[in-house]
């Protein structure tokens, strides 16, 4: 395992075993990782930890994607977080969300 933190991963996703898969290989590649398994909460742990990078499930309960990922770009802590969405469907749609996302198609693997 790396002993150096690479970086800061934040992921949000109610699936117990996204978080989980994406974490471990995550952490074995040396970063930080939070998780949390809702929209507020991610918002809240995003302002707080200022990750590098966002991945966050197109589904995700309490916050729907399009208000997260626009709180994300405004707020000046984590405006620059790169993010990703995780999707079952045609990922061609979030570019209207945001040009600067990009997806991950589920079921991925996470090599990728």
């Amino acid at each position: 395992m790396n002993d150096r933190i690479q970086g800061r991963a934040l992921i949000v996703d109610a699936d117990y075993n996204t978080l989980g898969s994406l974490s471990r290989a995550l952490r074995a590649r040396g970063h930080h990782v939070t998780l949390c398994a809702d929209g507020r909460a991610g918002l809240q742990r995003a302002v707080e930890s200022a990750p590098d990078v966002v991945i966050v499930d197109r589904d995700i309960p309490v916050v729907d994607v399009q208000t997260f990922l626009e709180v994300l770009r405004d707020n000046p802590r984590t405006s620059s977080a790169h993010a990703f969405v995780l999707t079952t469907a045609d990922p061609t749609y979030l570019s209207a969300l945001d040009p600067r996302v990009e997806a991950f198609v589920k079921p991925f693997h996470v090599a990728e």
